[in-house]
């Protein structure tokens, strides 16, 4: 929900621009305590800034939406030089970080709060129109050892020509867009219909009798003899 808050917002017309006293009272205790802010979690990226090129951070993570710079914020850890506990290294690919200057950052109250470092990128012994802020805060816990956790701005000069090798590499990040899942295609398949019964077969009907049809008992033959010999019998009776 709060990143539909956000997307509404910005749709509007506002961008994620805080402050140095924002950055170092609010946002960086959270990400150093791994509960960052949900609402802003992706205009913040955890990446090693001087693991590399001011160009190949650039490639890789997107800037604040709306920024006119090509403004990017990152989450990440500096180490302090040996012998030293203020100058720290800032070796970045096969240039250098140098830094230009340094002031306190206070709250309302006038309280030091923390300290913000401003860096202009070196390559071949060249400034390039890159710069960045690095944000400390001054609480003591937030520092492990050699390794101190930090928030980097890294941005174009807005004073760098439009055909500065810079502006270029800002705008070399093309967004991603999400691979579509694969269509599947949904086979209907039509209900099996019931098998119609076949119809009954029906009987033979009995047959009727032929009129006057020949009875199958055998019939007696008598001979002539047996004839005459009735007839002279049946003449004998009449007579008589």
């Amino acid at each position: 929900m709060a990143q539909n808050y956000v997307r509404k917002m910005l749709n509007i017309g506002f961008r994620f621009n805080p402050s140095a006293e924002d950055l170092i009272t609010f946002y960086l205790p959270r990400l150093i305590a791994g509960k960052p802010p949900k609402d802003t979690e992706n205009f913040i990226h955890r990446a090693d800034v001087y693991g590399g090129k001011p160009r190949d951070l650039a490639a890789e993570f997107a800037p604040v939406p709306r920024s006119e710079n090509g403004g990017r914020f990152f989450f990440t850890t500096c180490k302090r030089q040996k012998g030293s506990s203020t100058r720290r290294e800032r070796t970045a690919g096969d240039g250098i970080w140098v830094r230009q200057n340094s002031k306190e950052v206070k709250n309302t109250a006038g309280v030091k709060v923390g300290q913000t470092q401003s860096f202009r990128f070196m390559k071949d012994g060249r400034y390039t129109d890159w710069l960045m802020e690095e944000h400390h805060c001054c609480v003591q816990q937030a520092v492990a050892g050699d390794e101190e956790p930090v928030i980097c701005r890294m941005y174009v000069s807005p004073w760098a020509s439009p055909d500065s090798a810079a502006r270029h590499e800002s705008a070399a990040f093309v967004e991603q867009e999400p691979v579509p899942a694969p269509r599947q295609e949904h086979v209907i398949t039509p209900p099996a219909t019931a098998k119609r019964p076949e119809p009954p077969v029906a009987e033979p009907p009995c047959t009727k009798k032929t009129r006057d049809a020949v009875s199958a008992r055998p019939v007696a033959h008598q001979s002539c003899a047996d004839t005459g010999a009735k007839l002279k019998t049946q003449t004998s009776c009449y007579l008589n």
